[in-house]
């Protein structure tokens, strides 16, 4: 335990040293959340209200929707495909094999070190800013509990995605398309844009046979309030359903790509 702290610790430290970067992000995020909520501002055209597959939704909602959405963007969003490219491409996976550490609990480790920096210098900076020019109404604190529970597990949703994709790099080393794949077709189907009340009723019924809405659109809706608390527990239900799922395709990918490696290797 103590070495996945120091991990999680030197990922850290390694976020602090380049302060620019993360100043010129939230820059880009925060222009690009205020752009959505200009948008949605435009679309309702003064009418403040307009109805959906869930009811009527208010400028309001679709304002703290956007808002959500954005702060969701950056507790999720990794570079695990980046990494562990890198790692396939030089040959130092075949190092992180022989270390003591498990390399998925490592690669969470780092992710959780960025992600302490993140919160930090990113999320709540932009929540901040978005609580004084627009903002942002507090649910109840069971609402609120709901809402992170369901926001840990789309976190771990997208992370286990995102290794996948890294784990396909035994076969085809050249993966950041498929990155980039995974991220328009989470931007499709998980609500982050568009929430899926406002989507037809074919495309509602596909995304429910898949994880990504859980991701997106089940947090938010919860802290809407749009979601009861029975419902909300089916979808937690899904939401660790998934996360089996894709932990069973982790290990057959994993056992696989190790075999194909050492194979190639001699």
């Amino acid at each position: 335990m103590r070495l996945y702290y120091e991990l999680a610790k030197n990922a850290l430290q390694m976020s602090m040293a380049y302060r620019f970067n993360t100043c010129l992000q939230l820059v880009s995020q925060t222009i690009n959340m205020f752009i959505l909520i200009t948008i949605w501002r435009a679309l309702y055209n003064g009418t403040g209200v307009t109805a959906s597959n869930m009811g009527a939704i208010t400028l309001q909602e679709m304002t703290t929707y956007s808002i959500i959405s954005s702060g969701i963007y950056i507790f999720i969003n990794n570079d695990i495909v980046i990494t562990m490219g890198q790692k396939l491409k030089t040959g130092e996976i075949a190092t992180d094999l022989i270390k003591p550490i498990n390399l998925k609990a490592a690669l969470f480790c780092k992710t959780l070190g960025e992600k302490v920096y993140q919160i930090l210098f990113q999320l709540i900076p932009l929540m901040g800013m978005a609580a004084i020019f627009v903002g942002i109404p507090v649910p109840g604190w069971q609402t609120l509990l709901l809402f992170f529970i369901t926001l840990i597990n789309g976190m771990i949703l997208y992370f286990s995605m995102t290794y996948i994709i890294g784990l396909i790099g035994f076969w085809y080393l050249s993966i950041w398309h498929l990155r980039q794949f995974l991220d328009d077709v989470l931007r499709l189907l998980s609500g982050s844009f568009i929430p899926l009340w406002f989507f037809p009723t074919a495309l509602i019924d596909v995304s429910s046979f898949l994880p990504f809405r859980l991701i997106f659109f089940t947090p938010i809706s919860i802290y809407l309030e749009k979601i009861s608390g029975m419902e909300a527990g089916g979808l937690i239900l899904q939401q660790l359903l998934w996360i089996i799922v894709l932990w069973v395709v982790e290990k057959i990918l994993w056992r696989k790509g190790i075999r194909k490696l050492v194979i190639q290797g001699g």
